[in-house]
């Protein structure tokens, strides 16, 4: 047993890993599951139904403007400098996104989206901005 547990850890180890998820740039997408966030039928809502208010809502509810960078002016700005998101709404919905894999310590995730491969360039986007604005600041709780 001891040389099996010898050779396992000589190859690799194991990484938290998500196998299989949507971004905003697949109409599979769903924003949050959380029933305060639901429609009044208790249907899950399209990203596209989510207004921008509603999003800085849901995005002040998971702990994103805990950065101390982080404000609607930094993300505009983000948005005016970066043509891979179009609105601060969809560059919100992946800096989230980055935060809940970050913040649950996922190492491997795997976007599945359909006819598209834009949520991943964005995805990684977001977790660039993520990662420089955790070695500028802390994140507060």
């Amino acid at each position: 047993m001891k040389k099996i547990e010898g050779i396992k850890q000589i190859y690799g180890e194991y990484q938290k890993t998500l196998i299989h998820f949507h971004s905003p740039a697949s109409h599979d997408y769903r924003f949050v599951d959380n029933s305060k966030y639901l429609r009044q039928d208790q249907a899950r809502r399209l990203f596209t139904s989510f207004d921008q208010q509603e999003i800085d809502k849901i995005a002040t509810d998971f702990g994103l403007f805990n950065f101390p960078r982080i404000t609607p002016d930094y993300l505009k700005k983000m948005v005016d400098n970066n043509p891979l998101f179009e609105t601060v709404k969809e560059l919100e919905a992946y800096l989230l996104i980055a935060m809940k894999l970050y913040l649950e310590s996922v190492k491997v995730a795997v976007i599945t989206d359909h006819n598209t491969i834009d949520g991943y360039y964005r995805l990684k986007d977001a977790i660039s901005i993520l990662k420089n604005v955790f070695q500028i600041g802390q994140f507060r709780n």
